[in-house]
Formats: structure tokens, sequence, C-alpha cells
């Protein structure tokens, strides 16, 4: 079986992800935005046993209209593939794919992790979405929120297989490679994130330095790994602050990273909006509690609270209150929460990924299903806007 899978860049996680499933079958993966910057990832120079394309696109934007798909139409006749799976739907070049494999009868299927919660809704951008959507053949999707959202909008249960954001969890439990002179000794609690205003960092950061204004004896430093767009106003709010427990510290690699979780205490994600949250899963499989937002899209399949870890108030009282909660208990007691997050993220692995795409492709309707020609419509729209 040939798998074409389109999605803007492969990064680390990705790639983990496409090794795996390519050990039972034939994959190519398109680029259609390989100059992304949008992580701050190193390139994927090794790829051994799938197939790597960059898709054409001008001045790192994608292209529109009878281009593109004149594009994807020359990519799907040569290759030839008996399934093709887009990353999700939110573009012109996934729209183009859908569309060109429908016409070709060509099985076509996506990934989601979006929440209905996860932004404002509007009726009428929900009804297009919705035409969209059950355009699809099938969902891998990340878990029971993304399961409910696209049941609402239309998508048959047993259309939908879990799970879709999952981590190399064996690598999180790897020795990996030390950040050449971080302090590793000292206690520190993580948050690795963006520095964009959804994750919620303000916040995070007032509500640390109060609870060290009424706990002066806590030692245990607050680092904020990442990079973007705020890291200049981030930086003025901690420099306000005259203790040096809140620091700010650049991007980390993926290589880089099992051993920054594996000496941290805990992880802490205070995002007011976070479709998933695959930092959760990284630090569950290096075996720390988690403290997550409950605006997260991975809390009610990851995190039990109490047992794992915490599901968090986002605001300053509710970061606090959940902060009491962790520094009261032993490292012991810490130690044995990060065990059972292990137990608990076995389910969400690179091999049930693989199991759910697969399962997904054999039990699609063999038959070619109508396409109402409005549901058409917008697709083709989409591709021209």
């Amino acid at each position: 079986m040939h798998i074409l899978f389109f999605l803007h860049r492969i990064g680390p996680y990705h790639h983990a992800r496409f090794t795996e499933l390519a050990k039972n079958c034939l994959l190519t993966v398109v680029e259609i935005l390989p100059t992304s910057m949008e992580y701050d990832w190193k390139a994927i120079d090794t790829i051994d046993n799938y197939n790597r394309l960059h898709f054409k696109n001008i001045d790192g934007k994608e292209l529109k209209g009878k281009t593109l798909l004149r594009e994807i139409q020359n990519l799907l006749d040569q290759l030839q593939p008996d399934a093709v799976i887009t990353m999700g739907w939110s573009n012109r070049t996934y729209m183009a794919a859908l569309y060109v494999a429908r016409k070709k009868n060509i099985p076509v299927f996506s990934m989601s992790d979006s929440t209905y919660d996860h932004t404002r809704r509007y009726l009428l951008l929900e009804q297009i979405k919705k035409a969209i959507v059950t355009s699809f053949d099938g969902f891998v999707t990340a878990g029971k929120r993304s399961e409910k959202y696209l049941i609402k909008l239309g998508v048959p249960p047993r259309c939908i297989y879990k799970p879709f954001d999952v981590v190399d969890n064996a690598h999180f439990q790897s020795e990996g490679k030390v950040i050449p002179g971080f302090d590793y000794a000292s206690p520190y609690l993580l948050c690795i994130s963006r520095y964009i205003p959804e994750k919620n960092l303000f916040t995070l950061i007032r509500a640390y330095h109060r609870y060290l204004s009424l706990h002066p004896e806590e030692k245990t430093i607050l680092y904020i790994i990442g990079s973007g767009p705020l890291e200049t106003s981030l930086r003025s709010l901690v420099s306000e602050f005259p203790h040096q427990q809140i620091r700010l510290h650049p991007f980390v690699q993926y290589h880089e990273l099992p051993p920054l979780y594996r000496h941290a205490k805990g992880l802490i994600l205070a995002s007011t909006s976070e479709q998933w949250g695959l930092v959760v899963n990284e630090a569950m499989a290096a075996g720390i509690p988690v403290l997550v937002s409950k605006y997260c899209g991975c809390v009610d399949d990851l995190v039990i609270d109490g047992e794992n870890g915490w599901v968090v108030e986002p605001t300053v009282e509710g970061i606090v209150a959940s902060l009491e909660k962790f520094f009261s208990l032993s490292s012991d007691k810490l130690r044995e929460m990060g065990r059972k997050g292990q137990k608990i993220i076995q389910q969400f692995d690179l091999k049930d990924h693989k199991i759910a795409i697969l399962s997904m492709i054999e039990n699609a309707p063999k038959q070619k299903r109508k396409w109402p020609k409005f549901k058409k419509l917008i697709v083709f729209l989409r591709i021209f806007l």
C-alpha cells in the first residue's frame, strides 16, 4: 500500500511517526512549506525508510487556484497512491489534495486535534467546516475532545480513529544529549512553550512569583523554555522581580529534551487555548508529574487529577493553588506520580498511531461515495481563496 501524506514541514515528532508507519507501507511525505520557521527545529537530514518531496510554493507561500490543482493532479498521476492523508483541513493545499483525490476516487483522510472550545465558533463557519470534514473518508484524531468535535461536525464515529498526538516515548526515556552549561543539579520546574499569547506565560510568571512570595524558602527554579514574538516582553516582566528563580531559556532541540525532563521535578502548561499539548506526552514519557491547564485538549485523556498530575485553572489564583499541591508532596510521591504517568502514556505511542492510520484506511468504504455538489463547491472555492 502506498500512502501519500501532505503536511507543512517535517519536524522531529512527524519524523518519528513516519518512520514507524513506513515499516508497514510505502510512504511518501510531501512538505508543502518546507522553509516554515514556525518552530526552530533543526532540519531532518536523514530519512531512511520513507520518501520525502518538497512541494512547489512561491516565496514560502502556498500556490492557489488552477496552478495548485494542476500540481496536485500531476503529483497524484505520477505516484498513483492508494490513499491520501492531509495533516489537517485548514489550507488550500490540503483542500486541493482532497478535491483531486476524490475526483480520482482515491480514499482521502485527515488528521485532527481541533476541539470545539479551542477558539470562538461562528455558525456559518461551522457549517462550512462541516461540509469540508464530511468530505473526507476518515480521521485519526487526538483524543476525547477532538473526537467529540468531529462528531459534532457530522463525522460518523465509525470513521474516527485514535490516537493522533503521540511522541516517541522511548526517546524521552533515553539518555539524550545534555545542554552545555545547563544546571541540572538545582531543583527546577519546566514550562516548554512557544512565546505566544495563548500560552498564558505572563500569568504563569506572575503566579510563580506570587507563590515564591508566599513561600520564600522555596528554591525551585521555573524554566520557561522556548522562543517566539513575546520574548522581549516576557524578559521585561521577569526583570521586575528581585529573585532569580524565573528564567527564560532558548529553544531546546529534540535530542536535548530527555535529560531536561528527566532531571525536572515536573512540567507546567498553563495555556488558555491548546488543541492538545505534546509536551505533556513528553513529560509523562520521561516519568515526571504534570500540571496542565483545563483548556489543554489532552487533559481528558492524559491527566488524572491527583494521580499523575493536576488539572489547573489557568489564572494566577488557580496556578498558585496547583503549585501549593505540587510542592506539598515529597520527592518520593512526585516520582510515584511520574511512574503512573508513564503507564498512562503507554497507550499513546508510535505503534498506536500507526495502527490507527492503517485501520482507518483498511476499514474505509471501498465503493465510491457520493459527493454533494454543495460540499464539492465549498472545497473548490477554498482552493482559490
